[in-house]
């Protein structure tokens, strides 16, 4: 459905945009994300047809949006960084004024549909400056939805709201990704892990790791490990299998003291799987009658790789 290739953005002697090529394909939600300044913002204005590319293409089903930006603009439902709203209209103004904008057909069944969509009927008739930044939030969202576009790109779509409306746009994103195409651009990883099929972490204006959630996890530095938490006393009962039985298999291991444990990675190699070194690992407990505060497997976490891969010593993924 959008296909990027090789898109460049600069503002002056600023590249804002270094390169960039991916796709999204229809009933698949692409989780964007990077730190402020990565380029995830000016992406998306470029998609839309806000902003013109230097260099690059952009394409919706092979049409270009930079030779036909209207043809494109019918077939998205965008949701910027900043509340597109007009404060001084009540809500229903503002959705009819969308709606007319857009030419959509039948007008007050859209608004019915969107309003119920987005949870905004109690607010309906109010002006939008009285609202609070979750309801703002959630009427710039109907907006988006008004003309049932192909494609949404949405920023920040759950910024501002409380948890309970945050869950409400989570389930209506998951749901709406079965039959669309949709980008979204966040810093709520969290998110990112609920409804997200494939991740891109952007920096510096490039792709720094792109996959699904459990690829994207391996750019952590602490996927795939085994994870070992005793108390004090039962930490030293340890030493010998650390001693012999690791380091015979030339396993890389860190360790880190807290007050009342101890906790042991253990990171397996070519010599031994990670399965048999759990079995090897609870043998050795088991028969010294060790007990353990927590013994597992760690395939890495979001946090970790997105702090990994966006540090300015990172490689870019070729």
């Amino acid at each position: 459905m959008i296909t990027v290739e090789k898109l460049y953005k600069s503002f002056g002697r600023l590249r804002a945009v270094n390169g960039i090529t991916f796709s999204v394909e229809k009933g698949e939600i692409l989780g964007f994300l990077g730190p402020n300044g990565a380029g995830k913002s000016t992406t998306m204005r470029i998609l839309t047809g806000y902003l013109k590319p230097t260099s690059g293409t952009v394409k919706f089903d092979n049409t270009d949006v930079v030779l036909y930006p209207e043809e494109i603009k019918e077939k998205i439902g965008y949701l910027p960084e900043t509340a597109p709203v007009y404060k001084d209209m009540t809500v229903k103004g503002f959705l009819k004024f969308i709606a007319r904008i857009r030419q959509v057909p039948d007008i007050d069944t859209a608004i019915r549909r969107v309003v119920e969509l987005c949870s905004i009927s109690s607010v309906y008739r109010r002006p939008i400056e009285t609202l609070s930044k979750g309801y703002v939030q959630r009427v710039c969202l109907a907006q988006a939805l008004l003309h049932d576009p192909e494609v949404l790109i949405l920023d920040e779509p759950t910024d501002g709201l409380d948890p309970i409306q945050k869950k409400e746009i989570q389930e209506l994103i998951k749901k709406m990704g079965e039959r669309k195409t949709i980008l979204i651009s966040t810093h709520m990883l969290d998110e990112v892990e609920e409804y997200c099929n494939r991740i891109i972490i952007i920096s510096e204006g490039r792709i720094k790791a792109e996959g699904d959630l459990n690829k994207v996890k391996t750019f952590s530095g602490n996927s795939n490990t085994l994870v070992l938490e005793l108390s004090n006393d039962n930490a030293v009962k340890l030493g010998p299998f650390i001693f012999k039985d690791i380091k015979q298999c030339d396993i890389m291991f860190t360790k880190e003291l807290f007050n009342d444990s101890v906790k042991y990675r253990f990171f397996p190699n070519g010599n031994i799987s990670l399965f048999e070194l759990m079995w090897k690992t609870f043998d050795y407990l088991r028969e010294n009658n060790i007990n353990f505060i927590d013994f597992k497997y760690d395939n890495g976490s979001l946090n970790d790789a997105f702090r990994s891969v966006v540090n300015p010593n990172s490689k870019t993924m070729l």
